[in-house]
């Protein structure tokens, strides 16, 4: 089959699209021919060796996906062969025409969700949901603030926000991003290139913070972020953008009374499995009645692959990209 492999960290240039052999499921394992599979930063940070989590090279990329069931799992009856499936890559590997999932991980598709839009569901609103209701506890009528967030787990967190009843802030760098973040459903925007960041969130939550932020961005933007969380809130940390992990002062947690949690779906999900089927249930509840929808902006063969990611690199994205075989 064919797949995008990372061989050794370093260039985008050096990710390869080529032949490997196909993969055969185990005990409490499904096998899934690929539809469609959604790209993120992470998978810019994955190849480059920036990532927390380093797999061994060789190995390939992508960490979310949507298929059909090839080969079931005999002691499992909860999928079947020729389901139309969309999952996470708990252990990466999405960036290839078949891949091997843990029975229990998959979740079926809803009826109304075509392929390239199922491929970019779980990494962008399916984060997004477990760090703003699983983490976070979001309730109606808190204010939200998302930085990052025209990219494709921003652009989720703005949608997921707009579900709960929050009011939602969109932090982004430029005042196309911004339109795209309203169309996402965003009450405020903040251009953060051309404003003083910390001023404007003070101004916009009447001096006090806000109840959640969802932080993306890491650098400079965290830093100020820090500074404008709510007696009580919650400080998602979800990713590293700007590939500058910032310093936290401590101080700043005790003195304004908010926690910081930190976000890591696939960790998550490796530690508590159990907690899968019901955070599944609420989605596609949700992507069922048209509340939210993937932020799919662009499909792509799978063979070009590696300029997507470059794209992504160099910030030249809103929403996700989705490869397709």
């Amino acid at each position: 089959m064919k797949a995008l492999v990372c061989d050794t960290f370093g260039s985008i240039d050096d990710v390869t699209y080529r032949d490997i052999e196909a993969p055969a499921p185990g005990p409490g394992q499904v096998l899934i021919d690929v539809r469609s599979a959604g790209t993120g930063f992470y998978d810019v940070l994955f190849a480059e060796g920036n990532y927390q989590i380093k797999p061994d090279p060789p190995f390939i990329l992508g960490c979310e996906v949507a298929g059909v069931v090839r080969v079931a799992d005999p002691d499992d009856d909860r999928l079947k062969v020729g389901d139309r499936v969309m999952s996470l890559g708990i252990e990466f590997g999405t960036f290839a025409e078949q891949m091997v999932l843990p029975s229990w991980l998959p979740t079926v598709v809803p009826a109304g969700l075509d392929f390239e839009r199922a491929g970019g569901t779980m990494s962008s609103l399916g984060t997004a949901q477990h760090a703003l209701c699983q983490r976070a506890g979001l309730r109606p009528g808190e204010t939200l603030v998302v930085t990052g967030a025209a990219g494709g787990t921003g652009s989720a967190a703005i949608q997921i926000g707009k579900a709960v009843g929050a009011r939602v802030i969109a932090v982004c760098s430029s005042d196309e991003r911004a339109d795209y973040c309203r169309t996402m459903g965003a009450d405020e925007t903040v251009v953060y290139t051309r404003t003083d960041l910390k001023s404007a969130l003070r101004e916009l939550t009447g001096g006090r913070g806000a109840d959640v932020v969802f932080e993306t961005v890491g650098g400079e933007v965290f830093d100020v972020c820090t500074r404008v969380t709510a007696m009580g809130g919650r400080l998602l940390v979800v990713g590293f953008a700007s590939g500058e992990i910032a310093p936290f002062r401590t101080n700043l947690a005790l003195v304004l009374g908010y926690s910081l949690v930190g976000v890591n779906w696939l960790s998550y999900l490796r530690a508590r499995p159990t907690d899968h089927e019901a955070t599944m249930r609420q989605l596609t509840d949700w992507l069922d009645s048209g509340i939210v929808a993937p932020p799919v902006s662009d499909v792509v063969a799978m063979a070009d692959g590696r300029d997507a990611l470059r794209r992504i690199a160099e910030r030249a994205v809103m929403g996700k990209v989705v490869l397709v075989p």
